[in-house]
């Protein structure tokens, strides 16, 4: 048994009206904006997908050292995106 990680294309902001909130899964994020050389991440437990999950959460919310937040290709603040364990 596997678990893999999807990403939230485009993250949710918090303006977003409930029809535009976003809600498209992927694998492997484009390159672009302040995310580059994404992966496919595959963990042979739910315990290490989840931990992953933590970990990403919590790099997304680091500022750019001018203290700004981290951007997609889209223009989207990365702190707000969303991750998903699906057991495959």
């Amino acid at each position: 048994m596997a678990f893999k990680i999807y990403k939230q294309f485009k993250p949710r902001q918090d303006d977003d009206p409930i029809w535009a909130q976003n809600n498209q899964w992927v694998a492997i994020l484009p390159d672009g904006g302040d995310i580059s050389n994404d992966k496919e991440d595959i963990f042979d437990t739910k315990q290490k997908a989840d931990d992953e999950v933590v970990k990403k959460e919590d790099d997304d919310k680091v500022k750019k050292p001018d203290n700004s937040d981290k951007l997609d290709k889209y223009g989207k603040k990365i702190k707000d995106r969303k991750y998903i364990v699906v057991e495959i």
